[in-house]
């Protein structure tokens, strides 16, 4: 299983996400004060890795987070994108971070 805990930044909204491999496929589970990445967990079904690899418009993360996510520039989605390649073994689970760069 691979978890991940994404700060949102400046909403103040934390998620954790679970994800584990049954079979072919992946299960994402979402948990978050945010009711947006909320309904996007509960819309995610078994995710196939591969398809979380597609491009942004075919990928099924992505598809559902369109119909929830009111924010685009959330980075739930990409936490989300990444635990899964984690878990399928296609990447290694390393931190990432945005920084502001202040003049």
């Amino acid at each position: 299983m691979t978890r991940v805990e994404i700060d949102a930044g400046v909403c103040g909204f934390t998620t954790l996400v679970e994800v584990e491999r049954v079979g072919a496929k992946v299960r994402v589970s979402v948990s978050s004060g945010c009711t947006m990445v909320t309904r996007l967990g509960e819309r995610l079904g078994p995710v196939r890795p591969a398809h979380a690899a597609a491009r942004i418009l075919e990928n099924p993360v992505h598809r559902a987070a369109a119909g929830c996510i009111a924010h685009p520039g959330c980075p739930v989605v990409a936490g989300i994108l990444k635990a899964i390649e984690v878990e399928a073994g296609v990447a290694v689970p390393r931190d990432a971070c945005i920084r502001f760069q202040r003049p």
